[in-house]
């Protein structure tokens, strides 16, 4: 597991099922200690592959809030 920390936001690259639930577990609760302190904004967990996904804080997401987003195609394997 790789997680490369950002203000507000964690990168999460695993390879295995194990590392990335850990990985992503830690991400969203240190990106929410993050929110928490600013008090304006949600999270957003993007999937961009398998294994890949970031964690951010985001002005589209209501303060107190996780949403999830995929930001590749499955079914083709291809990232927009």
């Amino acid at each position: 597991m790789n997680q490369r920390p950002k203000p507000g936001a964690m990168e999460v690259v695993a390879r295995d099922q194990t590392s990335l639930e850990t990985g992503l577990n830690t991400a969203v609760e240190t990106v929410r200690r993050h929110a928490m302190r600013e008090r304006r904004n949600g999270i957003m967990v993007t999937q961009h592959s398998f294994t890949h996904y970031t964690v951010a804080i985001s002005r589209e997401v209501p303060y107190g809030q996780t949403r999830e987003q995929r930001a590749w195609d499955s079914e083709t394997h291809t990232g927009t």
